[in-house]
């Protein structure tokens, strides 16, 4: 199952235009504002599943926006981002049973942060940016993980 889902998360990265020169490509296109690295991060990799708006799709993919997954502790989704998520889980009167890619191998620390900040300040969420800092003290604290997180264990069943 690991090797599906790194490959899953490579491919992915690839067809989406993820990589290294993402960076370069914000500055380029002159993505400083609303949102700057972290609304390049979603329109590369997020939106395929979350969509432009953060409301997911229905019974496949669950709503970022409005999410007390993302407004709440910030240890929740850097854990998710980082590892991936699998498991069933009730939002919003649908009931969700995919699997999130793990993207810990394809973004950096900083990456995470960004995209993580972007998200819980954008879809109706207001919660605290997440730095680097706390992503690489997650990614060091789970670094033996080999497979994605489920939805029991963190706790996001309901």
């Amino acid at each position: 199952m690991t090797g599906r889902v790194l490959v899953l998360g490579l491919w992915c990265v690839a067809a989406c235009g993820g990589g290294a020169d993402r960076a370069s490509r914000a500055e380029r296109d002159g993505e400083a504002g609303a949102g700057g690295a972290g609304a390049t991060i979603y329109g590369s990799i997020c939106i395929t599943c979350h969509q432009a708006t953060g409301e997911g799709l229905p019974g496949t993919f669950p709503p970022l926006a409005e999410s007390p997954v993302v407004q709440g502790p910030a240890e929740l989704p850097i854990k998710i981002v980082l590892h991936g998520l699998v498991g069933r889980m009730d939002r919003g009167g649908s009931t969700y049973n995919a699997e999130m890619t793990a993207w810990g191998v394809a973004l950096t620390d900083q990456d995470v942060a960004d995209v993580l900040t972007y998200v819980r300040s954008q879809f109706g969420n207001s919660a605290a940016a997440v730095t680097a800092a706390e992503v690489a003290t997650i990614r060091a604290a789970t670094a033996s993980r080999e497979s994605p997180f489920t939805t029991e264990e963190l706790g996001i069943v309901h």
